[in-house]
């Protein structure tokens, strides 16, 4: 198909940025990086092409950049999303939510580098960004908030983890729908793992019991993304004395982790 593309219009078509994208993104689901960042460099490079369209060029760095982060190269992610800035800061107004999609990347990123303080600078700064925006219906903030409360908790803040995690469920359930359904699940499991904590061991097994709920609807009983919900379910009912449930919890992790291994 490239090759009649290029063949028949020539290399300035601008069909061929999405053509070598999506090269580039069958290439990655095999793990083949080198010819992931091959085929995203000449996306980019397309993209170039029609400089007018910078929300390409913006999306090649932002390609480039994830692909860094799953090789745990982030100085060189880092990079491309300095690069993104430069792009957004162009046309502020135009490319504004692009501004809160790489605060929040990066913040992402820093999580996974282990620098969590500099990851929560990034996903406050993503936060002011969408205040900015005054978007009613904000489940991109919620997801913002998630993300904060998860490394509240990383850094032992339980009160402002529950407190991030309760104005994320607040902000998921006001939403019309909820676009992303596995992010809601991981609220309700960060909101029972707050609680449980906090020994209140009844409204922490209801939102275990939420996100179980979402997760097998989204994965099926038998998926690694389940492990967390099924430990918490475990960990009340080891608390509260119910051992034939803890034991069921206990091998529907054991399924979930044996799935994981394949």
């Amino acid at each position: 198909i490239l090759d009649i593309f290029e063949g028949t219009f020539g290399e300035e078509y601008s069909e061929l940025y999405e053509l070598f994208r999506t090269k580039a993104m069958n290439f990655l689901a095999m793990k083949k990086y080198d010819e992931v960042f091959e085929w995203y460099q000449k996306a980019l490079r397309q993209a170039h092409k029609n400089p007018d369209n910078r929300f390409q060029i913006l999306t090649a760095y932002r390609d480039l950049a994830k692909v860094h982060i799953e090789k745990g190269q982030f100085d060189q992610a880092e990079w491309y999303y300095n690069k993104c800035f430069d792009v957004i800061h162009t046309e502020i107004e135009k490319y504004h939510s692009q501004l809160t999609n790489v605060l929040s990347e990066m913040g992402d990123m820093y999580v996974k580098k282990g620098d969590l303080k500099l990851a929560l600078q990034r996903y406050y700064e993503a936060m002011g960004d969408i205040d900015n925006m005054s978007v009613k219906d904000q489940p991109i903030k919620a997801k913002i908030l998630t993300r904060i409360a998860e490394v509240q908790r990383k850094l032992g803040d339980h009160e402002d983890s529950l407190r991030c995690a309760r104005l994320a469920q607040e902000l998921f359930e006001k939403s019309s729908a909820c676009d992303d359904p596995p992010e809601l699940a991981s609220c309700y499991n960060l909101l029972g793992w707050d609680l449980y904590d906090e020994g209140n061991y009844s409204e922490a097994l209801k939102f275990f019991k939420k996100a179980i709920q979402i997760e097998i609807k989204n994965f099926g009983r038998e998926h690694a993304e389940l492990t967390p919900s099924w430990k918490g379910m475990k960990s009340v009912f080891e608390q509260t004395g119910n051992e034939e449930e803890a034991r069921k919890c206990k091998e529907s992790i054991l399924d979930a982790e044996k799935a994981k291994s394949f």
